[in-house]
């Protein structure tokens, strides 16, 4: 499912397995389009890819987003040292990204440290249900 965060352009992913704390046969089980649910950013990595034609830089930032760390009824974190959500990725591989690298050159983050991972890691905020061609969660 994704989600966008807020009322600007950044949105995000919640992997099924983040869906709820049980098993999940499909999103659609858990959460509708253009629902409001509440999410907690659990990764923010950086990704850079050159133009070849332009030969410029584009940046883009990827968010993974858990549902099942934040409480839906009241926006508590369930998980505020991120135990839970660390012992998730060790036991998944980490989860991916569709390729993408971490600019762990930079600083070692992966991007965690860039003006938007620092606005955005461990915070929970509301976000609205999108479908894969326009998910949106408001943040």
């Amino acid at each position: 499912c994704f989600v966008r965060i807020g009322d600007g352009p950044v949105s995000g992913l919640v992997h099924v397995s983040q869906l709820h704390a049980g098993r999940v046969e499909s999103p659609d089980d858990v959460v509708n389009l253009d629902d409001v649910v509440y999410a907690k950013v659990v990764e923010v990595t950086r990704e850079e890819n050159e133009d070849p034609e332009t030969g410029r830089t584009r940046v883009r930032h990827r968010v993974r987003l858990s549902m099942k760390y934040a409480d839906q009824d009241t926006g508590e974190d369930l998980d505020p040292d991120h135990s839970r959500a660390e012992n998730d990725a060790s036991r998944s591989g980490g989860g991916g990204g569709g390729g993408g690298f971490r600019d762990e050159a930079a600083d070692g983050t992966g991007g965690a440290n860039s003006s938007l991972g620092q606005a955005l890691s461990s915070n929970v905020g509301m976000a609205i249900a999108m479908d894969p061609g326009n998910l949106v969660l408001k943040g």
